[in-house]
């Protein structure tokens, strides 16, 4: 995975420290952590500071981090990472210390609290996220390719729907399928809904079987190297009636002028 250079995110975190008039900063959000280091493990945390620029990991990902954590100094905790921090002292010379409040949770704030008494943690609501927003080449060309994947998964399992499949096969193969296909997973839990079970905004796949003439909607996605795809479609089975037809065309002239109005600097909702 292709990260932004380290001298953009050094740039982006002097940024933060100069608005936010910080000392350090704590980066906990998974996500977060694997777009600044390309670590894809469940566990790390990330401490900058004016000089140093620490990932801290726990003992089963050592060799892992090792292999995907370039740039910043890795340190492998032997109990948790809070407490490692504590150990070697990084926060001696800081007084603020900006973590990231959405994503911390009351029991990492907490700890922040107890392990590092006479600091002022300084809760940021945002952190990374405005640099995240830009995509270079190589994310670009990471969400094509993840959004290759489902399509091809799509083209696959409609070959599978037919009346009595149970709408959670289709959603098992489509996972299958992902995964067959390079995905490091689902994006999300497949959503397959059929019948009047098609009206719920996020229905869950069930032992439902489909039966003749129904609609099925289907929602997925894929992650390929920490980019995700989200496409959804509904299919048929048997002839959709006059109704259905007509609810389908408008929804699909809609997506089309939204898809036609699409420029640099509109507004989301307005689309």
């Amino acid at each position: 995975m292709e990260n932004r250079s380290t001298e953009h995110r050094l740039a982006y975190i002097t940024h933060l420290f100069e608005e936010h008039k910080l000392d350090a900063l704590i980066i906990s959000r998974t996500a977060h952590i694997r777009y600044l280091t390309g670590f894809s493990g469940s566990n790390a945390l990330l401490l900058a500071t004016p000089r140093n620029l620490y990932f801290i990991t726990d003992t089963r990902y050592e060799v892992q981090a090792s292999e995907e954590v370039a740039d910043w100094k890795i340190v492998i905790a032997c109990r948790g990472l809070y407490e490692e921090v504590k150990r070697k002292n990084y926060l001696r010379a800081a007084r603020r210390i900006g973590f990231e409040a959405n994503y911390t949770t009351y029991e990492q704030f907490q700890k922040i609290k107890k392990l590092f008494p006479g600091k002022r943690p300084a809760p940021l609501a945002i952190t990374i996220e405005p640099m995240m927003l830009q995509k270079n080449q190589s994310e670009i060309d990471f969400i094509k390719k993840a959004i290759s994947i489902s399509e091809d998964v799509f083209n696959a399992v409609i070959g599978m729907i037919k009346p009595g499949v149970a709408e959670k096969d289709i959603a098992a193969e489509i996972t299958y399928l992902h995964r067959k296909r390079g995905a490091g997973g689902d994006a999300f839990e497949p959503i397959v809904a059929s019948g009047t079970r098609a009206a719920l905004p996020h229905g869950r796949a069930s032992d439902k079987k489909i039966a003749n003439n129904e609609l099925i909607i289907m929602d997925f996605g894929c992650v390929y190297n920490g980019y995700h795809s989200d496409i959804t479609r509904t299919v048929s089975v048997g002839k959709p009636s006059p109704e259905e037809n007509k609810c389908y065309a408008i929804v699909r002239d809609a997506l089309n002028r939204a898809t036609g109005a699409v420029r640099e600097g509109i507004a989301c909702k307005k689309l």
